[in-house]
């Protein structure tokens, strides 16, 4: 594969006499400042200290009532769609051999990463568009991800219109605007990009009605000892995104 995404992020530990302690003190905070933000760019994001070699997903969301799955109209390529009984977004048949689950972070360089890579086209051609995969798209919004729970809600404003997929792509895309200012205005925006209805946008995201889910979908993750975004759950077994496809074919193969 020539497109290696990049791996996920770990997440977070007399007067001369006292200028000469002051400075050094300035000296060992800004070493470590340089550490963490090298630790950062490194590793990517990651939510848990240690990562499990599998792992069986739990989607149920805590505090969030969905009721029944909802089916969408299918896309251009006549792919399903829809969100399931835990509220998360699908692509790809219900019937399919390998259920695939990205929990993922908006704000996440590395799942950014990902989405724009040529390996998600190929696993969305591939492997989702032909049949192969129901893949499951399950939010990890990381708490020091700050305009994170903004881009959360409007992904899911744009779900109500049936253009989820479409605010995910744009969301990944355009992640170094949204993500450093004026994110509400910037969401607002791409709403009108990809032509949803922007005065029931604009009433959903207002509301706040899915800000509750914000902290429901992390404890979901957290649950399932996800360690890092991005994280795949291939048919139970965790992986990165470098072992994505690898790990679809064995289950194919294994059918």
């Amino acid at each position: 594969m020539s497109v290696q995404p990049s791996r996920g992020r770990k997440v977070p530990g007399n007067e001369k006499k006292t200028l000469r302690i002051f400075y050094i003190g300035i000296g060992v905070v800004a070493l470590a400042g340089i550490a963490l933000l090298i630790a950062f760019a490194v590793n990517g994001d990651n939510d848990t200290s240690q990562a499990s070699t599998s792992a069986t997903p739990n989607t149920n969301t805590p505090g969030e009532s969905t009721g029944s799955a909802v089916a969408l109209p299918s896309d251009q390529n006549n792919v399903d769609l829809g969100r399931n009984e835990q509220g998360f977004y699908y692509r790809g048949s219900i019937d399919a051999p390998v259920t695939v689950i990205e929990y993922s972070d908006f704000e996440c360089p590395a799942c950014a990463n990902f989405v724009t890579s040529s390996l998600y086209r190929e696993l969305v051609d591939n492997y989702v568009n032909t049949g192969k995969v129901h893949f499951i798209f399950h939010d990890f919004p990381l708490p020091y991800h700050q305009a994170t729970p903004l881009a959360l809600q409007a992904s899911r404003c744009a779900g109500e219109q049936g253009k989820f997929w479409e605010m995910h792509d744009l969301l990944f895309q355009r992640q170094a605007e949204w993500s450093r200012g004026n994110t509400a205005e910037r969401l607002m925006n791409y709403a009108a990009q990809i032509e949803l209805d922007g005065e029931a946008f604009q009433s959903c995201f207002s509301s706040g009605k899915y800000a509750p889910y914000v902290d429901a979908a992390h404890q979901a993750a957290s649950a399932a000892n996800i360690p890092a975004t991005p994280t795949f759950v291939v048919n139970g077994q965790q992986v990165n995104a470098s072992q994505l496809l690898p790990a679809i074919d064995a289950a194919l193969a294994g059918q």
